[in-house]
């Protein structure tokens, strides 16, 4: 009969002990796939930035939206509504940039300003955006913040210092 219930308390305490590890290694696991989906969302979008905003001309920015003309000559911009990064594209339709089950489901990556700044704004000629991507669920967060400075306005830097 002892030699029963030592049986039962061994494996009652190695079953305990499995599932506490199974539960943390199933936890971490799920963690990092969002991380990954952070990074991936992340890095798409400040290279989609980027080179939208470097050949920009005629930038004009607000608190969500940032509206330019393309190297084709055509208008055209990013915008941030109810939590998505929008491209405005030039025959002025959206196309999200952010989010992973469309745009009429709830979404479990969304857009957050950082620290109550707005989304894009406009110090001298360089264009900042400040964006925090966050993960409904587990509220992981993945920093977005870059600043542009147009060519076009490098350029016309350049060539105003040259008549100069």
């Amino acid at each position: 009969m002892l030699e029963l219930m030592i049986a039962v308390l061994l494996t009652s305490i190695i079953l305990t002990v499995f599932l506490t590890a199974s539960a943390q290694m199933f936890r971490s696991y799920y963690l990092q796939a969002v991380y990954e989906e952070l990074y991936h969302q992340g890095s798409s979008i400040d290279e989609t930035l980027y080179v939208g905003l470097r050949f920009a001309r005629d930038v004009t920015v607000t608190n969500n939206t940032v509206r330019f003309t393309s190297p084709t000559g055509l208008a055209t911009g990013f915008t941030v509504q109810n939590g998505i990064l929008f491209r405005i594209l030039e025959d002025n339709t959206r196309q999200p940039l952010t989010g992973n089950s469309g745009m009429g489901q709830w979404q479990d990556v969304y857009i957050v300003s950082s620290q109550q700044t707005p989304f894009f704004s406009l110090q001298g000629q360089t264009v900042q955006v400040a964006l925090l991507l966050r993960h409904r669920k587990s509220n992981q967060e993945w920093p977005c913040f870059i600043s542009v400075v147009p060519l076009t306005a490098q350029y016309e830097k350049g060539a105003k210092n040259d008549a100069e």
